[in-house]
């Protein structure tokens, strides 16, 4: 298993032997990339969809969101904004991705974090 742990604003990819069960559904490349961590601002966090399968978990807790990455061949995980996150090499090898959450005590609701 490669033990490299990655982080991009709001976006961890932990690298994991396996997923577990749990319910998933595929998320769909477009224009030649996966969005692993959306922005209210566009300014997602991608990375390129060939030889790489990414899953979302269905029952991840309120307000976060879980993904399952099958990453085939080296890719990078970069951000689409003007002045964006310095970008991520990523290997091949199977890994965790979640997405920070914040919790607001005034409405009570735990959200994902946005950049």
């Amino acid at each position: 298993m490669n033990n490299q742990h990655i982080r991009q604003g709001e976006v961890r990819f932990v690298p994991v032997d396996d997923f577990g069960t749990h319910e998933t559904r595929a998320i769909e490349a477009s224009n030649g990339v996966v969005i692993v961590g959306e922005s209210e601002s566009h300014h997602h966090h991608v990375i390129d969809a060939d030889g790489v399968t990414v899953l979302e978990r269905v029952d991840a807790p309120a307000g976060m969101r879980i993904l399952h990455a099958i990453v085939e061949r080296p890719t990078t995980l970069r951000q689409t904004a003007g002045n964006p996150h310095g970008a991520h090499a990523i290997q091949p090898g199977k890994y965790e991705i979640r997405i920070k959450r914040e919790f607001n005590p005034f409405s009570d609701m735990a959200r994902r974090v946005a950049d």
